[in-house]
């Protein structure tokens, strides 16, 4: 480790090693150097607005300099000069002088994202050039400004999981990074941003966000991806220290946004604020990523290059720059999409994807169980899941932009008629321990249990209340290739007469005959069974219904868009509902469900591809009986204790059934996966 005092400007990116490759790009005419001349041009052409806060101010300075170092012509590194005064004095348009000590102030602060980061940025790859005498002061008394304000009350000025945080926090890096020998601020901006990596940052990346989330959504974090690429490699450039292994998040998007995507690959699931829903995948952020990986992490820099190149729609016209810097045209590319590898789980924010095959039209299912970790943007859907068929969405999130309450969600409403919750019948923004507590792949199924209690918490856990409406909630999804998807709720709330009711979104208007339901998306078709409570019924809503215009209350559907609900009888705290869907074309026959309830084990039988498949839920650990219809030739029983020792019974029953049981035991038999679930076969009942 060195001071960056010792390094030679540029310290930050534009390395040696690098312009020589950017100049042989430019030479060679690659096709992101096209565009990023192109946006040269224009800048060089016409005075462009500051655009949204600064940002396009920001985009300027970045593809000049760019095109300055790739080609040794002075004229863009000119160019960016003036854009640099402009982002000194002026907020809006060239010469208005209302820019200033005060201009990251709007907006809570969310300008500094333009005007800190691109003038650090600016005082480091233009230290030397003409006219830069005049300007270094300037740059060091508004980074000055700029920064002791948003260090002493900007706005979630400590939040890793932040968009605004991440604006601030690259600013007051790279300001650090630039101007460290030459400013008396510097040493206390990298002291700073050494304390927040160390106590904030690198903590809460693995933590909240591992496995490759943003938790406000992929719309804020294509461009907190380049931020967080950025400063893994200035700080390596600048004084050699290497962060990429804490911040392992850089390789870890490539795999999610693999397996987040739809199977046809035009759209990918869309949590958080999103503008266009469901989104269209934005290699933005694997681009900047490869700044880093290609040094760090090669196979996963070869993965991202084949999704850039051959999987998702070319790169819009933010941040060309930065991906034009991070490129390298003649490096190989690698097919991520490893048959044995169809099912991903993310441990922070407990996302887990899963999916039939890579085919264009496999079954595409997501199930969403982990805690609230930031303040805006996150939307308030524990328990979500998803279910898509090709391009088909047969249950997903139909609503608009600010759909953030949970009845916009595939989750469970509760109603305890403001008794406890704030934004009755939706959850809340405090759960803090809602999270994944098991999850496996075994290649037939994928077993996932979300525990989605806390999701209700109320507003007075901020004072250390104890006030609650939901003592437990767990909701296990099963997914059985190619195409079943069962879920079970296990809930015990506070009083008796509180409601729980199982709530899926569709987009079509269903077909209902008691407690079953189908509705088709395109050419694929949703059959839905509800198993349980006993005597279910399945209700069909119309949306929107009527809620307070709230962002967590509102219930805003996107067009025509109809709810599935499976609701619980009053009277007993406890609740189980079990529900069953297929994923089909809309031509196959509806799916047919044998409900079971025996001891201790309730679910159900139904086709699974060409097996006749049992799913049963254990009310508990020590297992369970029940009787299936002997046509079942296996069994899934879920619920049991993670690799424990069970014994297990299959004999033929009377009328036609198979009896079987699953009961703890000294000695195993059999031992569950390490979801809990255990795959049973039923051959004995059939004579074998």
């Amino acid at each position: 480790m060195r001071a960056p005092s010792e390094a030679a400007h540029p310290r930050i990116l534009f390395t040696p090693e690098r312009i020589e490759r950017l100049r042989g790009n430019a030479r060679s005419g690659s096709d992101l150097w096209k565009q990023v001349e192109d946006r040269c041009r224009i800048f060089m052409e016409t005075d462009q607005s500051s655009g949204y806060l600064g940002l396009q101010w920001g985009e300027a300075i970045g593809d000049l300099t760019t095109c300055w170092y790739a080609t040794g012509e002075e004229r863009f590194r000119d160019r960016a000069l003036v854009y640099v005064r402009a982002l000194l004095h002026d907020d809006r348009t060239f010469g208005d002088g209302k820019g200033g000590n005060q201009v990251v102030r709007g907006n809570s602060g969310y300008p500094i994202r333009a005007y800190g980061l691109y003038a650090a940025l600016a005082y480091d790859w233009l230290h030397d050039a003409p006219g830069m005498e005049e300007l270094r002061p300037i740059i060091l008394e508004r980074l000055d400004a700029w920064l002791d304000w948003y260090i002493e009350g900007g706005y979630l000025n400590d939040s890793p999981y932040s968009n605004y945080f991440w604006g601030y926090f690259a600013s007051l890096a790279m300001a650090g990074l630039a101007t460290a020998g030459e400013s008396d601020s510097a040493e206390r901006w990298l002291g700073k941003t050494r304390e927040l990596l160390e106590k904030r940052v690198i903590p809460g990346f693995q933590s909240g966000l591992k496995g490759g989330e943003w938790a406000e959504g992929w719309q804020y974090g294509q461009l907190v991806a380049m931020e967080v690429a950025l400063l893994v490699d200035a700080f390596h450039t600048a004084t050699g220290t290497d962060y990429a292994p804490s911040l392992s998040w850089l390789g870890e998007i490539v795999d999610a946004q693999l397996h987040r995507t739809h199977p046809d690959r035009k759209s990918w699931y869309g949590n958080g604020t999103q503008h266009e829903r469901p989104p269209p995948p934005d290699g933005s952020a694997l681009a900047s990523a490869l700044l880093v990986l290609d040094r760090t992490d090669p196979q996963r820099a070869a993965h991202a290059r084949y999704m850039l190149r051959r999987m998702f729609p070319p790169l819009g016209r933010e941040r060309l720059w930065f991906a034009f810097v991070s490129d390298r045209p003649d490096a190989p590319d690698q097919d991520p999409r490893r048959p044995d590898r169809i099912a991903y789980h993310l441990s922070g924010p407990g996302q887990t994807f899963m999916r039939s095959s890579w085919r264009e039209d496999a079954v595409w299912v997501s199930f969403q169980a982990g805690a609230r970790v930031a303040v805006d943007h996150q939307q308030n859907d524990q328990g979500h899941f998803e279910i898509w068929r090709g391009s088909d969405a047969l249950v997903s999130d139909f609503a608009t932009e600010g759909g953030y309450a949970t009845i916009n969600h595939n989750s469970i409403l509760i109603d305890d008629g403001g008794d406890v919750l704030n934004y009755v019948p939706n959850q809340g923004v405090w759960a803090r321990s809602s999270r994944t507590v098991a999850w496996h792949d075994s290649g037939v199924a994928v077993v996932v249990v979300g525990d989605l209690a806390d999701a209700w918490a109320p507003k007075c856990v901020e004072r250390g209340c104890d006030d609650r409406s939901v003592k437990k909630a767990v909701r296990t999804l099963v997914y059985l290739r190619p195409d079943v998807v069962v879920t079970h709720d296990d809930i015990e709330l506070t009083e008796g007469g509180y409601g729980a009711t199982w709530i899926a979104h569709v987009r079509s208007k269903p077909r209902v005959a008691g407690a079953a339901a189908s509705a088709t998306a395109g050419g694929s078709r949703l059959d839905l069974i509800a198993l349980g409570p006993e005597r279910p019924a399945v209700r069909v809503v119309q949306e929107p219904t009527p809620s307070e215009d709230h962002i967590y209350r509102a219930n805003r559907p996107d067009g025509e868009v109809w709810r599935l609900e499976i609701d619980t009888p009053r009277g007993k705290p406890a609740r189980r509902i079990v529900s069953w869907m297929r994923a089909s074309d809309a031509s196959a026959p509806a799916a047919e469900v044998t409900p079971v309830r025996g001891g201790g084990l309730v679910g159900g039988v139904g086709q699974v591809g060409s097996a006749a498949t049992a799913v049963l839920f254990a009310g508990g650990p020590a297992g369970g009986a029940a009787e299936v219809p002997a046509a079942a030739t296996r069994a899934l029983v879920v619920g049991l204790e993670p690799r424990g020792a069970y014994r297990v019974g299959v004999t033929r029953g009377g009328k036609g059934t198979c009896r079987l049981s699953v009961a703890q035991a000294s000695t195993a038999e059999a031992r569950p996966d390490p979801a809990g679930a255990l795959m049973i076969d039923l051959a004995p009942c059939r004579g074998r």
